[in-house]
Order: C-alpha cells, then sequence, then structure tokens
C-alpha cells in the first residue's frame, strides 16, 4: 500500500470514520445551577472516500456539533474520528470547512478574501498544489481558475457588499477549495439564499464535486436538497443526538436541475421525509424542501 506525502495510506485519503461520539454543553438547569446538556449520544457513521454524504435534520438535533467534531474544531467527550486513516486531534489542512455564512473581510476584495488561507498559515501552502511552489503567481492563478470555477471570472477586484448573498457564498466556496482539501463539510452553506439562487448553487457545487472528486459531508435541513446532492443521506434525530437511519440516493448522475419536478424524486424523498416527521413532528416548509 503507497502512502502520501502527509502519512495517509493513498486507498485511505478522504475516507471519514466515526465511532461513538458523544457531546454535552455546559447548560444552565432551572433551580439547580449549571447542568450538562447532553448534544449527541454514541454517534456512528462511515463516509467512503469521495462520497457525497448529506446529513439532514430538525434544529437542535446537533447536525453542527458533529460536522464540528469532524472537522477537529471540537473535542467530543467521548468517541473518535478518523480521516483518510488518521485520528483527527484538530483542524487539519486537508480537511475544508464551509460555514453557514460566507465569512469574508469586507475590506479585501474577492481575490484577497480567496488567497487568505494561504496566508495564514492554514497549512495550504505546504500540501497539494502548493509543495514546492511559492510562487505567488502560482497562487493567484489557481485563484482565479477557482473563481471561474464557481462563476465569478471578473469579479476578482469587487468587495463583498457589492456582491450578492449568491456571489459572496461562491467566493466562500472557492476559498475552501483553494488549500486543495480532500474533505469538504458543509454546514447548511446554502440555507439563507432564496429558492432560485440555492438551486443555482447546488447545481454549481455538484459540477465541482464531479469534477474534483472530493469527499462531501453536506449538513441540511432541507430533504429535496439532500436528496438532489447525495449518494446517501443520513437522518439526525433525538436530543441528544443520533444517526437514525441511513438511506442510499439509487438516481442516477449527472442530475440535472429538472429532475426535482419529476416524480421519481418525490418518490426517492418520501421515506426521509417519512422518518423525519414520525422524529420530528409534521413538516412543513424548507424542512421538506417545499
Amino acid at each position: 500500500m503507497s502512502v502520501a506525502a502527509n502519512g495517509t495510506a493513498e486507498g485511505e485519503k478522504g475516507r471519514i470514520v466515526a465511532r461513538g461520539l458523544s457531546h454535552a454543553f455546559d447548560a444552565p438547569a432551572r433551580g439547580r445551577g449549571e447542568e450538562r446538556a447532553p448534544v449527541l449520544e454514541d454517534v456512528g457513521l462511515e463516509v467512503r472516500a469521495g462520497e457525497f454524504f448529506c446529513i439532514v435534520g430538525g434544529s437542535g438535533c446537533g447536525k453542527t456539533t458533529l460536522l464540528r467534531i469532524l472537522a477537529g474544531l471540537l473535542r467530543p467527550e467521548a468517541g473518535e474520528v478518523s480521516v483518510g486513516g488518521r485520528t483527527v486531534e484538530g483542524p487539519r489542512p486537508e480537511v475544508g470547512f464551509l460555514f453557514q455564512q460566507p465569512v469574508l473581510l469586507e475590506w479585501r476584495t474577492v481575490l484577497e478574501n480567496v488567497l487568505l488561507p494561504l496566508e495564514v498559515g492554514h497549512g495550504g501552502a505546504r500540501r497539494g498544489p502548493w509543495r514546492g511552489r511559492k510562487s505567488s503567481e502560482a497562487k493567484r492563478a489557481r485563484a482565479l481558475e477557482l473563481l471561474a470555477g464557481v462563476g465569478l471570472e471578473g469579479y476578482e477586484h469587487h468587495r463583498p457588499d457589492q456582491l450578492s448573498g449568491g456571489m459572496q457564498q461562491r467566493v466562500a466556496l472557492a476559498r475552501t477549495l483553494l488549500p486543495d482539501p480532500e474533505v469538504l463539510l458543509m454546514d447548511e452553506p446554502f440555507g439563507a439564499l432564496d429558492a432560485i439562487t440555492r438551486g443555482a448553487m447546488q447545481t454549481l457545487l455538484l459540477g465541482l464535486w464531479e469534477r474534483l472528486g472530493r469527499t462531501v459531508v453536506f449538513v441540511t435541513h432541507d430533504i429535496a436538497e439532500a436528496v438532489f446532492l447525495a449518494d446517501r443521506v443520513a437522518v439526525m434525530g433525538g436530543r441528544p443526538g443520533r444517526i437514525e437511519a441511513v438511506f442510499p440516493v439509487d438516481i442516477p448522475r449527472p442530475r440535472p436541475a429538472s429532475l426535482r419536478y419529476e416524480g421519481h424524486f418525490a418518490a426517492r424523498c418520501r421515506p426521509v421525509y417519512d422518518i423525519m416527521e414520525n422524529l420530528h413532528g409534521p413538516l412543513r416548509g424548507e424542512g421538506t424542501g417545499e
């Protein structure tokens, strides 16, 4: 078995394994001072290398906490996570994280925002396409290539306040991809967008994923979004949160935007909807993708 320069076995690159994850936060309890509020309990999952894996669940079921643990941003109180065969003990350059909000620096241009990970010691300059390449022109060229890939060619000198919400999230996506991560973790990145822009971003993301072949774990509360994007959909529920079920999505790729309006697509959404309704009660609006 060959081994990459970072110590990862080539066959393991991008594979995520979580076992027995439990976590709780400090929370005030009425009349009894401080108590621990459990958020996750005995969560386990495995994401295959190169897979598009969605996690769907209602508000407060621990989706974001789970994603932060996978990213190494939060240490679980029990259990362990490995990425690429290596135990996660903190943030790593081969794991990219896209937040719910773009989190762009308003005083920097689009291009400067995209280049930020290579300036702050995230590790991207020491791995992937940056190993041994220190030319600022090479970095700039790659950033411009990514901006073109997310549909923002010609916007590199704009500032965030000159862009729409969807365009800002595209900048954030390009920035996350610049260090060439093996794994991309996405925390409801399209949740604040209007329906038309959200659909366009979903199609854009699938195109990038198909070209780059990276592992994606995408958190959402929208069932239709999860089924449209994923190879498999995990349903979280309960307080504390658990993985209640995992559904394969046997819809061929590539998936056109019109897929959402075909009858067999609704049939794929139905089992996810049913278990979500059992866990969380009657669903309305975005929770069903309507």
